[in-house]
């Protein structure tokens, strides 16, 4: 089974979507459009990572989540 991340977004646009593990390598580094974003994520070994969305504004809201397998 896989572990597959989502992330709704509150308007349609344009977002710069950006993953970190926990030594602060970036995994993920996507430009999307739209309003949900999804990535599997299986193949990232467990421990904590940072979800990173940027919008057009160049404002950004982080968040932290866990791989666990």
């Amino acid at each position: 089974m896989g572990h597959l991340l989502n992330a709704g977004l509150e308007e349609n646009g344009t977002y710069y979507i950006e993953v970190y593990n926990a030594a602060g390598e970036m995994v993920v580094s996507e430009e999307f459009y739209g309003l949900s974003w999804s990535k599997d994520l299986s193949a990232q070994p467990n421990g904590m990572y940072i979800l990173r969305v940027i919008n057009k504004d160049h404002k950004f809201e982080v968040l932290r989540f866990i791989i666990q397998h």
